[in-house]
Order: structure tokens, then sequence, then C-alpha cells
């Protein structure tokens, strides 16, 4: 990853994982926390230039291996764990439907909780 500033000085920064991650999902959370950690060590930079993310040794596999619930600090970003397992269904669900429907159809989102609970409907209690 590499961010430039509005006066052309780069700040690269670089992590090899432990295992292979195959989530979309995850890749972003690295990356954002690369990108953190770059913006943490210049805090008086207030214009970014560029953000560039790559990545590499990029394999094709069909299958998985699973992996024991032992406790890992980075069990859930774990291809064959089952949080990593569920991320690659929910990748495979989103490049099925972009198939089908086109690039435009489907994107991510977020939400807050607040956000949630202020419109969700409240049901009264049974007195």
């Amino acid at each position: 990853m590499r961010v430039r500033f509005a006066d052309m000085r780069s700040v690269p920064r670089s992590v090899t994982l432990p295992a292979p991650i195959s989530a979309t999902r995850t890749l972003a959370e690295v990356a954002e926390a690369l990108v953190r950690g770059a913006l943490a060590d210049h805090p008086h930079e207030r214009t970014i230039s560029l953000l560039a993310i790559s990545v590499s040794n990029l394999e094709e596999h069909s299958v998985v291996q699973l992996e024991l619930p032992i406790g890992l600090k980075d069990e859930p970003r774990r291809t064959g764990s089952k949080g990593g397992m569920a991320r690659g269904e929910a990748d495979r669900a989103v490049d099925a439907i972009r198939d089908r429907f086109g690039w435009g159809a489907v994107g991510y989102g977020s939400g807050r909780v607040e956000y949630f609970a202020i419109c969700s409907r409240r049901i009264p209690s049974a007195r």
C-alpha cells in the first residue's frame, strides 16, 4: 500500500499474512489497517493525492482446508475457518448476482446501529 500526500511525498506500508485469504472483505480490512497506520504516523497531513493498494501471490484454489477453531488472532480471516468460509460464500453470492444482472446490481454498504434502532418498529409489551 502506498499513500501519497499533497507535497508528493509517498509513504509505503506492507504486510505478509501468516495464512492465505480469499475474501474481499478480508483484503479490505488489511488494506484499511495499513492506511490507518500510515495516516496515524503522519497526523499533520490533511490531503492525500494517491492511495495505491496491491496484492500479490494470487492463486486459484478450488479446495479449502478446514481449520479447527483454536482461537488464533487472525482466525476470522483464515479461509478455512467458519468466518472465512462465510466471507467466501458472500463473495460468491455477490459474484453470481453481478454475473446475472451486471456489475452495478449490488455493492458494498454499511449501516449504523443507532439508525436501525430508530427506524425499527417497536412491538408493545403484552401486559
